[in-house]
């Protein structure tokens, strides 16, 4: 007879073990102002500082970190400006992590910024954002730091690193949406062309020479020669046969 209620004990301490410790899954709790969030199962609202809100549970940190995650997947995945976020529609919020600390209560947060931080950028802002402002280039790179930086180095008409020039010419000739930089050295004179053929088709090209940014016409990219000995690139504007074409650079 009394081994009954030592089992039920046994049971009911193993469920609390692995409610602990074992990851379980995510629930909606609500704040002190009636917003609701999605967290681990056994956390409760604790504070929020504009950047950070924090709930607390009885639970382990590792359990919480692991279902904290799937509460962080459950929100909309964007990326802008090189970095991961999860909007939060409801609450109007971007977060960009979450924390775990240890403690009496152990804590699960959420960091966030106000707003959706991913409104109005689009894949192509992605694309071209990692290269910055064309006129924050230093002019004095050298051939092996702009290899480093994935860009394209024209000397006196030969690429250093034309396999950088041919992987852009087949995106362009598959019409996938990709971003070159090319660093052209003309007998000591270096300007930058930077182009991006968007993700509808058309494209955006610009020079800058260290004193003037020139935006170039274009609808599309062309090219004409030989990949075996020389091609020339251009900035397509206008009709197919009789519009205008501006010749970007020489590559050999």
């Amino acid at each position: 007879m009394k081994k009954k209620p030592i089992k039920i004990v046994l049971i009911v301490l193993a469920a609390v073990l692995v409610c602990y410790f074992i990851p379980f899954i995510t629930v909606d709790t609500t704040d002190s102002s009636g917003r609701s969030w999605r967290v681990p199962f056994g956390s409760s609202f604790a504070s929020d500082d504009g950047s950070q809100i924090t709930f607390t549970s009885l639970r382990s940190a590792y359990a919480l970190s692991k279902d904290g995650a799937n509460a962080l997947a459950s929100y909309s995945q964007t990326t802008c400006y090189g970095k991961t976020y999860y909007y939060d529609e409801s609450n109007d919020v971007s977060f960009t992590g979450i924390e775990t600390k240890a403690g009496l209560l152990n804590q699960f947060s959420y960091d966030y910024e106000s707003g959706n931080a991913c409104a109005g950028w689009t894949s192509d802002d992605e694309i071209a954002w990692k290269y910055g402002d064309i006129k924050e280039v230093d002019l004095s790179i050298s051939k092996e730091d702009a290899k480093d930086n994935g860009w394209l180095y024209i000397e006196d008409g030969t690429a250093y690193n034309l396999a950088v020039y041919n992987s852009f010419s087949r995106y362009v000739k598959q019409e996938i949406a990709t971003y070159l930089r090319t660093i052209v050295n003309d007998n000591g004179t270096v300007h930058v062309v930077d182009i991006q053929l968007m993700s509808d088709g058309t494209c955006t090209a610009k020079t800058w020479d260290g004193t003037t940014e020139t935006d170039i016409p274009c609808d599309r990219i062309t090219e004409t020669g030989d990949s075996e000995t020389e091609r020339q690139v251009y900035a397509a504007n206008g009709a197919v046969v009789d519009g205008e074409s501006t010749l970007l650079f020489t590559v050999k």
